[in-house]
């Protein structure tokens, strides 16, 4: 069950990684600026206890 969760949470982190780089791409944010958000935050968090869990592709 935790498997899935992360797997769920690691897509949804990299659609958020997609939609900033057309942003980017569209001139409409830029790469310097904070763009973490609570989710990310607490998801690298849980990730930190978990040796188990495969590296995010």
């Amino acid at each position: 069950m935790i498997g899935n969760a992360m797997d769920y949470c690691s897509g949804e982190v990299d659609k958020q990684y997609r939609e900033l780089e057309r942003r980017v791409r569209k001139e409409e944010a830029k790469w310097e600026d904070d763009h973490l958000d609570g989710m990310i935050i607490q998801f690298l968090y849980a990730r930190s206890f978990s040796r188990s869990i495969s590296p995010i592709k």
